[in-house]
């Protein structure tokens, strides 16, 4: 039976088998789905504090311990971070404290960038910057020492354009001079961990 490609992109007459082994592929097919080349994972329960009276004070970056590296088998790779952190945020005498997380990218050990900034609180006016507000605690009440224990979280699709090893870290801040905030405060045995996932993306 004659094989025939008819107008509406079926064809007919094609035993199967009938076609040579590998003459079908991605790339005869001009076809290059993204598919996940490799996966890498972080975990951390060692706790980080932030503000407070301890070095640093507030509203300096600071690591959170939580990294992971990935070296992509290609340029046009994409990677996905994932991250989760568990965190306990106390307002210590205030009615309210807030803080962010960074995530911050090395090529190759060199210098860091930002890959994804903190949500910042600033005055409406745009006269100043109070600090990070992804997390926070508030009562306008007047309710004092507030603390909050949780976990935070995001992913996010980063285009280093590198074949080079890039370092993927999570950093920490706090708003107010008198608040706290601890990444992995561990109070009790059995402390969950915070994650930090990458995976490469062909593109």
């Amino acid at each position: 039976m004659p094989m025939t490609i008819n107008g509406s992109g079926t064809i007919t007459g094609l035993s199967a088998g009938g076609l040579p082994a590998n003459s079908v592929t991605a790339a005869t097919c001009n076809f290059s789905p993204g598919k996940i080349l490799q996966v890498v994972q972080g975990t951390t329960t060692t706790t980080s504090t932030h503000g407070a009276g301890d070095s640093p004070v507030d509203k300096v970056w600071t690591t959170t311990n939580l990294t992971a590296a990935i070296t992509p088998s290609a340029a046009s790779s994409k990677i996905i971070a994932t991250i989760s952190v568990v965190y306990y945020i106390h307002a210590n005498g205030n009615d309210e404290t807030g803080g962010g997380f960074q995530l911050q990218r090395a090529i190759a050990g060199g210098a860091t960038s930002v890959v994804v900034n903190s949500m910042s609180h600033g005055a409406e006016d745009g006269s100043d910057n109070y600090g990070s507000r992804d997390v926070q605690v508030c009562a306008k009440n007047g309710a004092a020492n507030l603390q909050y224990w949780g976990r935070f979280g995001y992913q996010y699709l980063d285009s280093p354009s590198t074949t080079s090893a890039c370092t993927y870290t999570v950093n920490a801040r706090i708003m107010g001079t008198a608040s706290t905030m601890k990444v992995n405060f561990n109070d009790s045995t059995g402390n969950a961990p915070s994650i930090i996932t990458l995976m490469e993306i062909a593109a």
